[in-house]
């Protein structure tokens, strides 16, 4: 019972202090944007990606835990993950954030997502969620949603891909 409440204490601890956490301190070979635009053209919100791994975890949240807490907070969400999707699995780190001025118009839906290397094409479905993402977000005002989205086990993380 311990490890269990553990987890969830790790991963309520990642998600609801996202905003202490700032991307601008993942090196830029780490990290990606997405920009979801509106039928106008204007930015509806943006989706920050980054893969699970601790070149990326170490820096990101470097300013709200110690080292020791971040690789903590790390092994856990590993640990949570292995049951659903195996001791291998990859995952990647997503915050999803309404552009200022369009906060609760923006929708999001995270299983819309296909990865893309060379010529094959992988969906991503709800199966593949893990944590947050679990439904749609919708972009209220201050709000972020923070999500774990796997990574298809046919992708090459030696090689460039699309999201």
């Amino acid at each position: 019972m311990r490890a269990k409440k553990t987890i969830a204490c790790a991963i309520l601890l990642l998600l609801s202090s996202p905003a202490l956490a700032d991307w601008t301190d993942v090196p830029a070979n780490l990290q990606c944007t997405l920009f979801l635009y509106d039928y106008t053209g204007s930015v509806d919100a943006s989706v920050a990606i980054g893969p699970w791994t601790w070149e990326m975890v170490g820096p990101l949240f470097s300013r709200i835990l110690s080292p020791t807490d971040a690789a903590e907070v790390f092994r856990l969400i590993i640990i949570a993950a292995a049951p659903k999707f195996g001791p291998d699995a990859r995952f990647l780190y997503m915050r999803v954030r309404a552009w200022p001025g369009h906060e609760g118009r923006a929708y999001w839906f995270p299983w819309n997502l296909v990865f893309v290397q060379n010529v094959r094409q992988y969906t991503v479905t709800t199966n593949n969620m893990l944590s947050g993402f679990k439904g749609l977000f919708s972009g209220r005002v201050y709000t972020e949603l923070d999500g774990f989205v796997r990574v298809p086990d046919g992708i090459n993380y030696s090689y460039p891909f699309d999201i």
